[in-house]
């Protein structure tokens, strides 16, 4: 029994397996079932390097945006977090030079 799947539900898996949870705790967090996990999983090692590091860059932003938007964020979180965004970038290659 298949179901349409959002965009969001699969981008949130990608972002939970990035950042080493395993397939069981991703499918749980996000309310799907662990053979959609694993099919997205499968579809996720198929990306190019670029692909990925793009992918998590893109992460990082919104994780950023996020804690801005935030009253309740210390600003040296901020700072923090948009010292390792750069550092990040600049390991990348996308850095600017």
């Amino acid at each position: 029994m298949s179901r349409k799947c959002k965009t969001s539900e699969k981008e949130k898996v990608y972002a939970l397996l990035l950042g080493g949870c395993t397939q069981k705790h991703a499918a749980e967090t996000v309310g799907v079932t662990e053979n959609t996990v694993s099919k997205w999983a499968k579809e996720l090692k198929s990306e190019t390097i670029e692909q990925t590091q793009k992918r998590i860059l893109s992460g990082l932003c919104f994780k950023l945006l996020l804690m801005v938007q935030n009253p309740k964020t210390p600003p040296k979180t901020i700072v923090d977090f948009v010292k390792a965004i750069e550092t990040t970038t600049n390991f990348l290659g996308y850095g600017v030079q």
